[in-house]
């Protein structure tokens, strides 16, 4: 069985999402973009939807082991951060209702496991990608989602993942009585 992992980097500027096998080889990435429009009311929610449609991919590749996202930034305020945060809840729900397991995984996490620090700028974190894989991206949210598909690989083969999901069976299981 050929296993496959997913990394999600949300945004509404550029929804990064690579695909790899389990072998670290990118067998897709894609970078979805959406633009403002001031003139419609719905304009997030549109976006959104926009969004989740072109990640509808993921629900036909087979043996699809596990999507990480990038969580959410709890340092942020504002309009944005609350538009943000909205699109990654509904990209949870729309894992969940598909059966696809994900996990998410903070952005200071995230640094740390590509550069060792928790507040590394992108721009070192995209050079960093690149000495430690051979990875270049010009774009940071692609740069993002690939680190995230090697952070669900690399805690696949370390037997992480198993671990996470035997606490997760007994959790619902007890919630569920």
């Amino acid at each position: 069985m050929n296993e496959i992992f997913a990394g999600i980097d949300l945004s509404f500027g550029g929804t990064g999402v690579v695909v790899l096998d389990k072998e670290g080889e990118i067998l897709k990435q894609e970078l979805i973009s959406t633009k403002h429009d001031k003139e419609n009311r719905y304009d997030i929610e549109v976006r959104m939807l926009y969004i989740i449609d072109k990640l509808k991919f993921l629900q036909e590749i087979k043996n699809l082991v596990v999507v990480y996202v990038e969580d959410l930034s709890f340092g942020s305020t504002g309009d944005g951060a609350a538009q943000l945060a909205a699109l990654n809840y509904f990209t949870r729900i729309f894992l969940m209702n598909l059966g696809i397991t994900y996990f998410t995984v903070p952005p200071t996490t995230l640094k740390k496991y590509i550069t060792n620090a928790g507040n590394a700028k992108k721009n070192l974190m995209l050079k960093e990608i690149y000495k430690r894989w051979g990875a270049d991206f010009n774009d940071d949210n692609l740069g993002d989602a690939y680190a995230l598909a090697r952070m669900a690989l690399d805690n696949y083969k370390k037997g992480f993942l198993e671990v996470i999901k035997k606490k997760e069976k007994k959790v619902k299981k007890s919630k569920i009585k």
